[in-house]
């Protein structure tokens, strides 16, 4: 799994990609709905939004981006390497990513 998500080899994957990657080896079809791949429209994580109190309508407030700029977590997590691995999935076939 690291070495599918982290272009560093020493930080954590994400929880939600673990669990695609976990349901590509147990379901025919796999369809992704709101995981951010840092590009498109984009994801509102229901949490960061009520904690917020805002609303998800893109730009610079989004909770997506706003999410992936938290302070520390980049300490634990590659989001580029997370999202382009649901990116490479979503090309061969192995999931869809749905919006």
């Amino acid at each position: 799994m690291r070495r599918a998500t982290d272009r560093r080899k020493n930080a954590i994957p994400l929880t939600g990609v673990t669990a695609v990657a976990i349901a590509t080896r147990m379901c025919r079809k796999v369809d992704v709905y709101a995981m951010s791949t840092l590009s498109g429209p984009p994801a509102c994580y229901y949490y960061w939004y009520s904690k917020r109190g805002g609303g998800c309508t893109g730009g610079a407030r989004s909770s997506d981006e706003w999410y992936h700029k938290r302070p520390g977590d980049a300490e634990f997590h590659d989001f580029r390497g997370n999202a382009d691995a649901l990116l490479q999935w979503n090309a061969s076939g192995a999931i869809r990513i749905r919006v």
